[in-house]
């Protein structure tokens, strides 16, 4: 059966054919993973009430991005502006991250007090990220902006951390 997902040049090796060049055509060199994450996050946040986040992370540049906000239905919100770099060392958003990054990004990180939560040891900051990849989720307290706390998740592409999903309310 010939689908065109893929062709086989050989018995035993298998090239891309052109129904799936087509598709990767069409979707271009940069998936937006932001637009397959809005509908979620909208979902997410009517569900639960509260403002959620995703984080996009450009490994590249090894900076964060708060790229897409949906608001909660609670009175009381806490606001998340996009366009804003997230630092990796602080908050949910970032540790999520962080934690799944390669070892010479935690490695690099310049622990600026943002506020008096804020970690600014870097064995200390190692701890809590052995205990999010146990986890699987990170959680922060006032770290990065004070009377904040979150909760957040990564989000892996082909294996890589490429971001998170975060819910933040007022402390």
């Amino acid at each position: 059966m010939n689908t065109g997902l893929a062709v086989a040049p050989e018995p035993d090796r298998l090239h891309p054919g052109p129904l799936l060049l087509k598709w990767a055509a069409i979707l271009g060199p940069h998936l937006d993973i932001s637009e397959i994450v809005r509908p979620e996050i909208e979902t997410l946040a009517a569900e639960v009430g509260e403002t959620i986040g995703h984080v996009n992370y450009h490994p590249t540049t090894r900076t964060a991005i708060m790229e897409t906000v949906a608001w909660g239905n609670t009175p009381l919100k806490y606001g998340l502006a996009t366009d804003v770099e997230i630092p990796l060392y602080a908050g949910a958003a970032g540790k999520a991250i962080l934690a799944f990054a390669a070892p010479e990004v935690v490695d690099q990180q310049v622990l600026v007090p943002l506020n008096p939560n804020t970690i600014t040891d870097l064995d200390e900051l190692r701890v809590q990220l052995d205990q999010i990849r146990e986890n699987g989720w990170a959680t922060g307290d006032g770290e990065r902006i004070p009377d904040a706390c979150g909760v957040a998740a990564p989000i892996f592409t082909n294996g890589n951390v490429t971001g998170s999903i975060t819910i933040s309310i007022p402390s």
